[in-house]
């Protein structure tokens, strides 16, 4: 067995890496040699301060440029992992730990003379003046921020346990009554059951709807539904999560074209993200209002 250590590097790039691989369960680590497949092995990361080790088996391996390094096929994702990951990903104002600084390199210069360094020792007689140092204050400041992202953890944690324990009719209930965190954590992990009363809850913010209208399975009754909302849709936000949706109908799409700012609308055409209908029918209402 082999233990491969990731670095994940920033926040942005850690959460590519788990939403595009860890959480498929197919991972690929580019620059490690000599490894025949099949060979089991440990993947393991730090996550907002805590060792993640996930097992595997590496299915794949590269040896020659370009592309040297492996495939790990990852088996089924613990409990405990899986909620520091959840945590994480529901986290995104949270920073990856910093890594230790280096070592202080060593003074080269030689240790000066016995006499020498009698006269550089720090007269501790001398009058210092009456002022408070800041290094205690910086010092309790830093142990309560720590206190507090620990804190943070412990509740998110906390109520992830709880939250992957509720019943159908629970799920509706949170969904309907439930604040931002729990409603954001709710949608992450029972998706397409509790969208239709988080959006009849009439309680949802901007960014949570269009995280909902972006879904490419969301059922073509629920895009009407906001399509329908006068305040969702005058969103810019929202408006592109729909033009996104391969979901949304021509006439969802006319409606929002039509809403569009003239020059946000002539960008449409040119923007690949959209499908081609959605791209068609913003080329010509450009057309129809030049002319």
């Amino acid at each position: 067995m082999i233990v491969i250590d990731l670095d994940l590097g920033d926040a942005i790039a850690a959460r590519q890496l788990i939403e595009g691989q860890v959480l498929r369960r197919r991972l690929f680590v580019a620059g490690i040699r000599d490894v025949t497949p099949p060979t089991a092995c440990v993947v393991g990361f730090s996550l907002l301060g805590r060792r993640v080790e996930l097992a595997g088996e590496v299915v794949f391996a590269q040896a020659q440029e370009p592309g040297v390094g492996i495939g790990v096929e990852l088996a089924p994702i613990s409990a405990a992992a899986r909620a520091v990951i959840d945590v994480f990903l529901l986290s995104g104002d949270l920073p990856l730990p910093d890594p230790a600084p280096p070592a202080p390199a060593a003074d080269p210069s030689p240790a000066p003379e016995p006499e020498l360094a009698a006269d550089l020792a720090p007269d501790l007689t001398a009058d210092v003046p009456n002022e408070e140092s800041p290094a205690p204050l910086a010092v309790d400041e830093a142990r309560d921020a720590e206190r507090r992202g620990a804190e943070t953890l412990a509740l998110r944690d906390a109520m992830h346990v709880r939250m992957r324990a509720l019943t159908g009719l629970e799920q509706r209930r949170y969904a309907m009554t439930g604040n931002l965190s729990e409603r954001v954590m709710l949608e992450r992990l029972y998706g397409p059951n509790v969208w239709e009363p988080l959006l009849a809850s009439g309680r949802l913010s901007l960014p949570e709807v269009a995280t909902i209208a972006r879904k490419g399975t969301i059922p073509r009754p629920l895009v009407e539904l906001i399509a329908s909302n006068a305040g969702w849709i005058a969103s810019g936000e929202v408006q592109r999560a729909l033009l996104s949706n391969p979901r949304s109908s021509p006439a969802v799409i006319s409606k929002i074209l039509r809403m569009m700012p003239k020059h946000e609308l002539a960008k449409v055409p040119t923007q690949t993200a959209y499908p081609i209908s959605v791209r068609s029918a913003a080329k010509e209402m450009v057309k129809a209002n030049r002319g």
